[in-house]
């Protein structure tokens, strides 16, 4: 049997199947996917990118702050390794130095009522031969001339010896009266040197 073209191949319906189908659809389906993914992403990213650069806002902030707190602890480090190094030096002076406060308390508290203290100086040097530390202290009490000064400046000699304060303390007392005129009145002045054991 012979089949007769008359229109030699012209407007002929080509022959579809399924997998030709299936072959167009895939080639128009995956292009708009792909379109709606990347389209997906773009939106996404506008969204997404500028909670990211809060966040780079906020961590660059926090990482000030805390390079700030670093160099605070830094410096308190540095501040407590000086200060560590110096307890010893402090220590070392701490042995070396009498503390005069309870030394000035137990003057003022047992100074002739009447008197005037005209002068409190304390000393301190080193022995050279022994190696030890002298202390002493040198004071001048004063007033107008009365007869019962002298006994006054003996009780006041005495009372520093046997005080609580200073009884361990003390190695002697000596004193030396000095007299002048002092405007109209006559007066009179004690100088006391307080010379102290050593090692106290």
């Amino acid at each position: 049997m012979f089949t007769v073209d008359l229109l030699k191949g012209q407007a002929v319906p080509l022959k579809t199947s399924t997998t030709g189908i299936g072959i167009v659809a895939a080639g128009v389906v995956v292009p708009f996917i792909v379109l709606i993914i990347i389209v997906g992403i773009f939106f996404n990213n506008r969204v997404v990118i500028p909670i990211m650069e809060h966040e780079m806002v906020v961590c660059a902030q926090k990482m000030q702050t805390l390079s700030e707190s670093v160099k605070i602890q830094q410096n308190f480090d540095k501040e407590i390794i000086s200060i560590n190094a110096s307890i010893p030096e402090a220590a070392v002076a701490v042995r070396k130095f009498t503390a005069w406060s309870p030394i000035i308390r137990t003057i003022a508290e047992n100074m002739p009522g009447a008197m005037v203290l005209n002068k409190l100086d304390g000393k301190q040097s080193v022995k050279s031969q022994q190696g030890g530390v002298a202390r002493e202290i040198e004071m001048s009490v004063g007033g107008t001339s009365q007869a019962s000064w002298d006994e006054d400046v003996k009780a006041f000699r005495a009372r520093l010896l046997e005080s609580a304060a200073l009884k361990a303390r003390l190695q002697d007392i000596t004193v030396a009266q000095q007299s002048g005129k002092g405007g109209e009145k006559d007066s009179v002045s004690y100088d006391l040197r307080m010379i102290f054991k050593d090692g106290l």
